[in-house]
């Protein structure tokens, strides 16, 4: 519970950290690309449990 406790804070930190240092429209070009890569990704993983079945 502590272990968990401790990565939401030092992931908020690092976030926080993240963001100060970006402009907005970089931000939101990361972030579109990241869920991209997110949507690729589960549409491969469907695609291979298609597939085996």
């Amino acid at each position: 519970m502590v272990a968990m406790i401790a990565a939401g804070l030092l992931g908020t930190w690092l976030g926080l950290r993240l963001l100060k240092g970006l402009s907005a429209e970089r931000f939101d070009s990361l972030f579109k690309w990241m869920l991209t890569l997110l949507a690729l990704r589960l549409l491969w993983m469907g695609a291979e449990q298609i597939v085996a079945h």
